[in-house]
């Protein structure tokens, strides 16, 4: 995420001459990142960690699929954003 932020900023700082600008536009950008990050991170949290009887039924469902095939487990973490 740092290497990307750097790239984001320098890639808006050469874009534009008024730097407020350039540091608004890259700041946009990364919340947009970030908050996909921070919502699938929110997925496998709910998914893996809730407790409950509704958490364990859908783990009860879910976990056997994603054995008997991982590509149904979804690799976020290394998709980049």
């Amino acid at each position: 995420m740092t290497l990307r932020d750097a790239r984001v900023l320098r890639d808006q700082l050469l874009a534009n001459v008024d730097w407020d600008a350039a540091g608004d536009a890259y700041a946009e950008e990364h919340d947009g990142y970030c908050g996909v990050v921070h919502r699938v991170v929110g997925w496998y949290t709910e998914f893996y960690l809730a407790a409950g009887p509704e958490a364990e039924a859908r783990r009860a469902r879910a976990l056997p699929l994603i054995a008997e095939d991982p590509t149904r487990q979804p690799v976020f973490a290394v998709l980049g954003t």
